[in-house]
């Protein structure tokens, strides 16, 4: 069985698992406290804080652990099924994090339902999806929808609980000295990886420009939602290239996804990671683990992080210290002006994503709209921020739209 919900996680089913794992001994656990955390904040899953009472005895097991179940919410749960999030982070755990380079949550158990097709479905599905008329692949995403609902797979995931490490707030934001540490982690995970191809051969690890046609129709489909939602802090630049990516996103990707890859964390940001009582940093949340150049990550924490009046001065400064930490890592092919070129595109690039997410994501919360809020802004000011030369000709030679 897998507990899709806090009822299911029982004390004799946390018994059975933890006995599996070599961690009760002749123990076991007598009883559960159930916490939901971070409720309407975690958009594609549940997560629940579990406090074990422990009979005595040999018994090695944890005080609490923390439960990942995919989210409620039935639209977010058919997006995460789509974008195989589940199965990447329980893969990442399960073959990865216990060599990693900087410090993630310990793993104590990842189960999901076998994947319909084999482990070679998801090449199947990608060949059909790049090779299908557009508007049969609207009607395949529909059906694909439709499938998901009736037939989810079940997913968990039992990791160590970080407490009492303070979890970021990108509402919120940080100070310099722990944007530093946030930064200088980033690059020394992302030297240790560079170039290298070992991380081709998992099947998980996407690369970043995987589906083009896929993120195309997702941008075009949420733009005019967005453009709606957020009239008020949208610039003129900003509406110019929000609809010249409709038409150019993807090739711009695949001009991006030249330059060095390394293994990125996807979802780089202050809520994925908890500061440590010791100084030290623990990046968690591997659901969209991918590959592609290095600065994509950067782009991402810096346009969600930095408030709007940062200037460009200072956004760059930032950007020089994580190439300084790649160099320090054995990063010796990237020199300074290819990463601040990477940067700009990545941030342009990125604007895509934030037009193609946010208007798919329910703000259930008031923490939850405020976070779209200051993150719209953020990216705008980034977007600003851009000098003329690193934007297309098409954006910069025009009117703002009407």
């Amino acid at each position: 069985m897998i507990p899709q919900s806090a009822a299911e996680l029982s004390p004799g089913w946390l018994t059975e698992t933890l006995a599996r794992r070599g961690a009760l001994g002749s123990g076991r656990v007598r009883n559960v406290e159930v916490e939901r955390l971070g409720e309407g904040e975690g958009f594609m899953s549940d997560v629940y804080r579990l406090r074990l009472d422990v009979e005595a005895g040999d018994s090695d097991a944890p005080a609490s652990l923390i439960a990942k179940i995919p989210t409620r919410l039935k639209a977010s749960r058919v997006e995460g099924e789509m974008l195989r999030i589940y199965e990447r982070e329980t893969c990442f755990y399960a073959e990865l994090a216990d060599r990693f380079p900087v410090r993630v949550p310990r793993f104590w158990l990842g189960s999901m339902d076998p994947k319909p097709g084999g482990p070679e479905a998801d090449a199947r599905v990608d060949r059909l999806v790049e090779s299908v008329p557009l508007w049969l692949l609207r009607c395949l995403l529909l059906v694909a929808r439709g499938l998901i609902r009736l037939f989810p797979r079940r997913h968990l995931l039992l990791l160590e609980d970080l407490a009492p490490a303070q979890v970021g707030d990108q509402v919120g934001g940080c100070s310099d000295a722990e944007l530093e540490l946030v930064i200088s982690t980033l690059a020394t995970q992302h030297a240790h990886f560079w170039r290298d191809p070992q991380i081709e051969t998992f099947p998980w690890i996407s690369p970043l420009d995987a589906a083009p046609r896929v993120l195309r129709l997702i941008h075009v489909q949420s733009r005019p939602l967005f453009e709606r939602d957020f009239a008020s802090r949208l610039t003129p630049r900003v509406l110019r290239l929000g609809r010249w990516l409709d038409e150019h996103a993807s090739e711009a990707m695949r001009r991006f996804v030249r330059s060095p890859a390394t293994l990125l964390h996807g979802d780089y940001r202050l809520d994925n990671l908890f500061f440590t009582e010791e100084g030290g940093l623990v990046v968690s949340d591997w659901q969209v683990v991918c590959r592609g150049p290095g600065v994509y990550d950067l782009a991402y924490l810096l346009s969600g992080t930095l408030a709007p009046d940062v200037s460009a001065e200072r956004e760059h400064e930032w950007v020089r210290r994580y190439h300084e930490g790649l160099v320090a890592g054995g990063v010796a092919d990237y020199d300074l002006d290819a990463c601040r070129r990477d940067y700009d595109r990545a941030l342009i690039l990125l604007l895509s994503r934030l037009i193609s997410s946010i208007p798919r994501v329910d703000a259930v919360n008031e923490r939850g709209g405020a976070l779209q809020s200051v993150w719209v802004d953020r990216m705008v000011a980034r977007i600003e921020a851009l000098a003329p030369e690193a934007l297309p000709h098409e954006v910069t030679a025009h009117s703002a739209p009407a």
